[in-house]
């Protein structure tokens, strides 16, 4: 086994096994998941070097999400120094209880973040997802270990969906070996929230259907043709989907359901639009208008959706209480990963629950970025999805991959405006990784190396079918 690809197993092994603890949102289990990353990341240079592979890819055409990405990372920095002009300084500081503390110069006083340390953490994590997202964009380069990695996601999913199911059926409320302190009487599978195993679920399956897609492919779907796809792994990855599809059902999540049905036809409508060959523009951005469609309706009946009116007053009140917080402090921000603290502030005698979360992603990346720097990063992730719609658009072998991307990407964008599922390391892990598939196959530039990489240009269906069986 060649560096390269003892260097992908052990990145698709840290993807397969994060939803494991508690969807790695706990600080022992990301800490350690980052940290292998943080070392495969140092390590990914080293073996280029002493490989035949050319230069990664060219940076140009992602080089202005990676100079928005360094900005919001730079201001996330930036918001836990205590260097920087007095005035930015949250007016947490200027509490008497800080005075002495800020005076003398105590790290971590007069500092943007009314939470210094929590910032650090929220800049850790978003490293983190980043280099998921970068490891395997680079593996992705190379169509071999992109179809495996996908096939080992999809895998994965389907043994987290049965264990989630056998748990369920079973009547044990359990978490692991952990007695359920939440949702008890749901499905969560190894997740605490059943939101969050709903969005896990939702991505795992278009991983899945993925998987039968690219199998399918250029095949006519006759009779004669499925009954023989039935001894191949075709039929495997078709039960893999149906599994998922019944825990994510028993998750009861409404809006994770929602999502994913979001997702799954703009799937299928990239996929058909791309038919046959390239896509033409006209069909993207009828694909884009599409996604666009479901964002507008989503939003006009989130407000009167039956979830809102059950958890009523008191998310609305949160949803008050941070944009209250955010017109106090729009352009430098509360700090990243502070919200916790910060309501604590906020809250109201009249509240009884303690909210950690906004349960709206985008108003709680504005209140603790500010809106410049929580804009850039919303804007580097549509140039990630622009780069993978002219993929879709220009490329005929990358279209299942741009497709996955796009419809990921689209189910976490929608169920972040009534959650915090993209705050769960696992989630979001496994959307990068799609994400990353779906941008290194769209940036894959063709030449000697990559049809000998990739099994050959006119060789590479005929190899891939052969593997299948």
């Amino acid at each position: 086994m060649t560096a390269r690809y003892a260097h992908f197993y052990v990145t698709a092994c840290v993807l397969a096994v994060a939803p494991l603890p508690l969807g790695l949102n706990r600080p022992l289990s990301w800490t350690i998941a980052i940290s292998v990353l943080g070392l495969l990341g140092l390590v990914w240079p080293l073996i280029r070097q002493r490989s035949v592979m050319p230069p990664t890819l060219p940076l140009a055409p992602l080089s202005p999400a990676l100079i928005l990405f360094a900005g919001v990372l730079l201001w996330a920095a930036a918001q836990g120094w205590p260097g920087l002009p007095a005035h930015w300084a949250h007016p947490h500081w200027a509490h008497p209880l800080w005075a002495v503390a800020r005076d003398h110069g105590v790290a971590g006083a007069n500092t943007v973040s009314i939470a210094p340390y929590a910032t650090g953490t929220g800049l850790l994590r978003l490293t983190g997802y980043a280099l998921v997202f970068w490891l395997v964009l680079n593996h992705a380069l190379s169509r071999r270990r992109a179809e495996r990695l996908l096939d080992i996601l999809a895998a994965a999913g389907g043994l987290y969906a049965l264990y989630a199911l056998v748990v369920h059926l079973s009547g044990a409320e359990t978490i692991l070996w952990y007695r359920k302190w939440a949702y008890e009487g749901y499905l969560t599978g190894t997740f605490v929230n059943r939101n969050s195993y709903a969005a896990f679920a939702g991505l795992s399956l278009l991983c899945a259907l993925a998987a039968v897609a690219r199998r399918l492919e250029g095949e006519r779907l006759r009779p004669a043709v499925l009954v023989r796809h039935l001894k191949r792994r075709t039929a495997l990855f078709a039960l893999v989907a149906v599994l998922i599809a019944l825990s994510q059902l028993a998750s009861d999540s409404r809006a994770g359901i929602m999502a994913t049905l979001c997702g799954l036809i703009v799937f299928a409508t990239a996929l058909a639009a791309s038919r046959g060959g390239r896509a033409r523009p006209g069909a993207v951005a009828g694909i884009a208008a599409l996604c666009l469609l479901f964002i507008a309706a989503w939003g006009a009946t989130v407000s009167l959706s039956e979830t809102m009116v059950e958890l009523g007053s008191d998310r609305l009140q949160v949803y008050r209480l941070a944009l209250g917080a955010l017109a106090e402090r729009p352009w430098l921000g509360h700090g990243l990963g502070a919200f916790p603290h910060l309501m604590q502030e906020l809250r109201t005698p009249a509240q009884n629950t303690v909210w950690t979360e906004v349960h709206n992603t985008y108003i709680e990346l504005a209140l603790e970025l500010g809106l410049p720097a929580a804009a850039a990063l919303l804007a580097a992730l549509f140039w990630l999805i622009l780069r993978v719609m002219i993929g879709l658009a220009r490329q005929r072998d990358a279209r299942i991959f741009c497709a996955l991307a796009l419809a990921g990407t689209l189910q976490i964008a929608l169920h972040s405006t009534l959650d915090f599922v993209a705050q769960i390391p696992a989630v979001t892990f496994l959307w990068m990784a799609l994400l990353g598939l779906g941008v290194g196959r769209a940036e894959v530039r063709r030449s000697r190396w990559w049809a000998q990489e990739n099994g050959g240009v006119a060789r590479e269906n005929s190899l891939s079918q052969a593997a299948l069986s």
